[in-house]
């Protein structure tokens, strides 16, 4: 399965208000006040004055995300154009980062340089963007949680073996936001494993950690602890 959203920690890039690649590293920009604009008065004699704008400057800041390589095409779109863009910038526990309209700024995308890249690969890839804003940067709390528009959770591979040697076997769960098949791997803490026949194998329950126990097979199921109806399960086959 080729993940195309949250990274492991659970942060995602929205342009538009749309998930675009799954955040995993940046630094928030620098902020200053009063830049000088120093102008030429008199061509002539070359008077000039030092006046501060009182303006906010925002620097240029990198973000890396894991997109995919159509995101890409898109990406480049946008830098080619140079394109002011609604930006945002979701954390796991609701809180944002907007350069948006509606936050009184905008974003543009001003660098692009690959982390890693496989020619003909549909894989995820890795990607550095330099974000350039303009007008306002706005942290805020936001109500609401990663898994508020998540209908679906699965686990990657399905349906596992597990031997005594290769005993544990780490689960990855597969988070899907419904209606727009923007996949993620949500955070592991925020979801309950259980294990249908512990004396076969047991399950680590917010950890999704397998160990082998006795020769058998166990359904595991897997569901979002504060969202229960969202749940799902495989058989592992211990041997």
């Amino acid at each position: 399965m080729t993940v195309t959203g949250y990274s492991p920690i659970g942060t995602i890039l929205k342009i538009g208000g749309s998930p675009v690649a799954a955040v995993f590293d940046f630094t928030p920009p620098a902020v200053s006040a009063g830049s000088l604009d120093t102008t030429t008065l008199n061509p002539t004699n070359k008077f000039k004055t030092s006046i501060s704008d009182q303006l906010i400057t925002i620097a240029p800041f990198d973000i890396n995300v894991y997109a995919s390589p159509s995101a890409l095409a898109t990406f480049q779109g946008y830098l080619a154009a140079g394109t002011q863009l609604d930006v945002e910038i979701d954390f796991t526990d609701g809180d944002g980062m907007y350069m948006n309209a509606a936050n009184g700024g905008s974003c543009r995308i001003s660098g692009i340089k690959p982390i890693s890249y496989k020619a003909g690969s549909t894989a995820t890839d890795a990607f550095t963007l330099t974000l350039t804003p303009s007008g306002a940067v706005v942290f805020q709390t936001a109500t609401g949680h990663w898994y508020d528009s998540v209908d679906t959770i699965t686990i990657a591979g399905g349906d596992f073996g597990i031997t005594s040697p290769t005993s544990p076997k780490t689960l990855q769960a597969v988070a899907i936001v419904s209606g727009t098949g923007f996949s993620f791997y949500p955070p592991v803490a925020d979801l309950t494993f259980t294990s249908g026949t512990p004396g076969k194998m047991t399950v680590g329950a917010h950890t999704g950690i397998v160990t082998w126990v006795a020769t058998g097979t166990s359904i595991i199921t897997v569901d979002i602890t504060a969202k229960s109806s969202v749940q799902s399960e495989v058989t592992g086959t211990a041997s």
